[in-house]
């Protein structure tokens, strides 16, 4: 178990998975938007988390924080990285030494075999298969199995240990979960920084931050969303 972090990597967090719709180029125009105090973060869609790591790195964040998503397979990686990094970095050193065409064929079949994963080995996968499949991107076919081919990279990096490090010393003491953002309303409280961001369609306005959400949303869970508002 690790007993310190580098000094280094304090409050130099970022994003530990690539993602679709990643916040990371956008935090410069986001910032604006963002409200000078409140009492409590929640995201709905934690996705790369970009937004969290920004918020943690530059001290803004207050206690408590809540991290939400329905794929259980980000958030499992999210609750590992927090909890049980050496062995997280152990199966992706591991992953690194071992990766090749074949490998990367063989590791992303193991959703079609009659096998339990760990807690541990199921984030190690999504990590693999998130820095080697093409583009990062994250698809399932209708039996929930993953099913991006492998990406046309000649030597691909897979364990970051620094950004690992940072991203759990910035999760610690935050609350993770897999839930629908239709649940993720009722939690909501006065003085919440409740950011609701989903890259679904480009963006063409201002992000939907607490009790704005015309944007960004596709048109069917704008709907939903504001639904649950005028509730």
């Amino acid at each position: 178990m690790r007993t310190h972090i580098n000094s280094l990597v304090i409050r130099r967090a970022k994003p530990f998975l690539k993602w679709a719709g990643g916040k990371q180029q956008l935090l410069s125009q986001l910032e604006k938007y963002f409200p000078p105090n409140f009492d409590r973060y929640l995201e709905p869609f934690v996705g790369g988390g970009a937004v969290f790591f920004h918020l943690w790195n530059t001290n803004r964040l207050p206690e408590p924080k809540f991290l939400f998503d329905n794929n259980e397979e980000l958030v499992n990686a999210y609750c590992i990285v927090r909890d049980k990094l050496d062995e997280l970095v152990s199966l992706l050193t591991t992953y690194q030494k071992n990766h090749s065409q074949e490998y990367f064929y063989q590791i992303r079949s193991l959703d079609r075999q009659d096998i339990k994963l760990s807690d541990v080995e199921r984030a190690a996968r999504t990590i693999y298969l998130n820095r080697t499949c093409y583009n990062g991107l994250y698809r399932v076919n209708s039996q929930r199995q993953f099913n991006v081919p492998i990406g046309s990279y000649k030597n691909p990096k897979i364990l970051y240990e620094d950004v690992l490090e940072a991203a759990s010393l910035a999760l610690h003491n935050v609350s993770i979960k897999v839930m629908d953002f239709r649940e993720v309303t009722a939690l909501a409280q006065t003085s919440d920084f409740f950011i609701l961001i989903r890259h679904m369609t480009p963006l063409v306005k201002p992000p939907a931050l607490l009790a704005t959400p015309q944007i960004v949303f596709g048109k069917r869970i704008s709907e939903i969303w504001l639904k649950y508002l005028k509730s």
